[in-house]
């Protein structure tokens, strides 16, 4: 038969066997909450992580548009250039055209001592040097402009600070900054 300290013992091993279970299951819902939290956390991360991107790209393009325009804006330029050049070799020397006016008779006078001739009016001499200058100016090739990523990586690699660049170039110390970011991370 059973001894009254049997049963007893029988009693401390139910009531222990409940406790037991009781703090298992309420370590078993600590953990689900924890890998609850972190789910959502780590999913937070992830969309900020691709909003992010997103806008990443959609600034590289906005910049690229920017870029292209600048291109096509050179293109203008270089051809607004080559058609004025054009126009003004067209155009008469002021003293090959005929006078509109009737011509005004000159004095009899002498020319003044030292002055043994007659000098060009300063505004034909002034035409002829800027139309020579514009002449020159265009005869001269000039180089391709290396585009604008390749000339700020250039800089970098050759130790340059980004405020050295930006002057150097005449843009911005983010638009430098914003280049040499997108070239780490390719």
């Amino acid at each position: 038969m059973s001894s009254p300290g049997r049963k007893r013992q029988r009693q401390v091993v139910k009531t222990m066997g409940i406790e037991y279970y009781g703090f298992a299951f309420f370590v078993f819902l600590l953990i689900c909450g924890l890998v609850f939290l972190c789910k959502r956390l780590f999913a937070d991360t992830k969309r900020q992580n691709v909003l992010l991107d997103e806008k990443e790209s959609k600034l590289l393009r906005l910049y690229q548009t920017v870029e292209e325009a600048m291109d096509e804006f050179y293109d203008t330029v270089a051809e607004a250039k080559g058609e004025i050049a054009a126009q003004a070799r067209a155009l008469p020397a002021p003293a090959e055209q005929e006078p509109a006016q009737a011509p005004v008779r000159e004095s009899p006078r002498k020319p003044a001592r030292g002055r043994a001739k007659e000098e060009e009016p300063s505004v034909v001499v002034n035409f002829k040097q800027a139309l020579a200058e514009l002449e020159e100016g265009l005869s001269e090739e000039e180089p391709e402009p290396v585009g604008r990523h390749e000339g700020i990586l250039q800089l970098a690699k050759q130790g340059k600070t980004r405020v050295q660049i930006a002057q150097e170039l005449g843009i911005t110390q983010n638009e430098v900054d914003l280049v040499i970011g997108i070239h780490k991370k390719k």
